[in-house]
Order: structure tokens, then sequence, then C-alpha cells
């Protein structure tokens, strides 16, 4: 596996923030020490440091070792998609490119950290230290308003690994321990919703960034 991290220098902040649903969901599938990294702080987005760069490749260790375990998505594969089974709904929802893949896995990762807290006892600490780390990196916590449930439950449906295994949620008893949940109903993962939507509130789509505009200009990586 070859990553050339200093690529993203060349990159809008916007498609900084598509990758890093998937930091946030190693950190909880997989627990420490990047758990614990991102706690001590996250680093700006805009340009490669040593600490992205451990971030990048602690994430992507994580996922090569839950691959190879389960080349064939039958056990912790599986873990690999926290956040995306609200998340892949969003965006077969709201179409493609109108909201980005790390806003979606965003929203879907705060969605199962709530179904985690009923129903699998997971303390809500974690959601709150995830909350805190999704603003700091411009990612929203909100719903987004033109979204029906009836139409992500719609989406839930017809997502294909629902097709081939049914209903399934990646959740966490604990930070580092996830869990195959199946079959929860629609009353549950709809009360998940609204309760996201009471607590956090809701953004019109216009604005992509979910929570905010694009801030300060990238700064520019020096070239000498």
């Amino acid at each position: 596996m070859y990553i050339d991290a200093d690529w993203l220098n060349s990159l809008p902040l916007t498609e900084w923030r598509v990758g890093l649903g998937e930091i946030i969901k190693s950190a909880l599938i997989a627990g420490d020490p990047l758990y614990s990294r991102l706690e001590q702080g996250r680093p700006p987005l805009g340009t490669v440091t040593d600490e992205w760069q451990w971030l990048i490749e602690t994430t992507a260790t994580i996922k090569v070792d839950v691959v190879n375990q389960d080349l064939y998505e039958s056990g912790p594969r599986m873990f690999l998609n926290f956040g995306h089974t609200v998340g892949h709904a969003l965006e077969r929802v709201v179409g493609y490119g109108r909201i980005q893949h790390g806003a979606a896995v965003a929203i879907g990762s705060l969605v199962a950290l709530i179904l985690s807290e009923t129903h699998r006892g997971l303390d809500s600490q974690v959601r709150q230290t995830v909350q805190g780390w999704l603003r700091d990196w411009q990612l929203p916590t909100r719903w987004p308003a033109s979204v029906t449930f009836g139409a992500i439950w719609d989406a839930l449906l017809h997502d294909k690994k629902a097709r081939q295994f049914g209903s399934q949620w990646v959740l966490l008893d604990a930070v580092g321990r996830p869990v195959i949940v199946r079959g929860l109903a629609r009353e549950q993962v709809e009360a998940a919703i609204e309760r996201l939507k009471d607590e956090y509130g809701v953004f019109e789509l216009a604005d992509k960034s979910g929570d905010r505009e694009e801030t300060a200009p990238r700064p520019t990586p020096d070239m000498n």
C-alpha cells in the first residue's frame, strides 16, 4: 500500500472533509490508539502535517487489517459499514453530489451512536466526544430538513446489503467494540432520527457544508 498524502495539499477543504468520516468511523470501531489520539486534538484542515500522516496511515491500516480478516464480508468486515447505513441512504435520497460522502457518514454516525445508546447501552459521552470532532472539522451534526423519514426508510430497505443480508446495523457496545444488530424496527430507527433532529436541529441542503459555509481559504502549500 502506497499513500501520497501530500497530494491532499492540492485539494479544497470541501474535499478534505469527504474522507473524515472514515477516520472517525475507524476510531470508533477500532478504539485506541486512534480514538485517544483524536481525543487529544484534531489537526486543522488544509495542510498535510506529520499528525495528518499518522491519522491517514493508521486509518488505512485499520481498514486493511479488517479486510484481511474477512475477505468475503461475512463477519468483521461489516464493521466498516458503521455510519454508512443511514449515510448511504441519505446519498441515495438527496442525490449523489448534493451531499458529500463525508457529511452523509457524519450524520449516519450520529444516528448509529444514538441507536447504540438506546439499544446497546453505549455511554452517551462517546456521542458528545464525536460531536466535538464533527464541529471542529466542520462536518454536519444536523439533519437535512427536506429529507423525510419515509424516504430514508425506503432507501434503507432497497440498499443492496439489506437485500442480501436483511436489515442490519453496525452499533457499538463501547468504543472499539462494534456489533452487528439485525432487525431494528422502523419505529426504533425513526425515533433515533427524531432525537437527532430534536437535539441538533436541521439544515437546508443549499448549504452543502451542513453546519456552516466554507471558512477561511485553505493555506497555500509551500512549494519550495
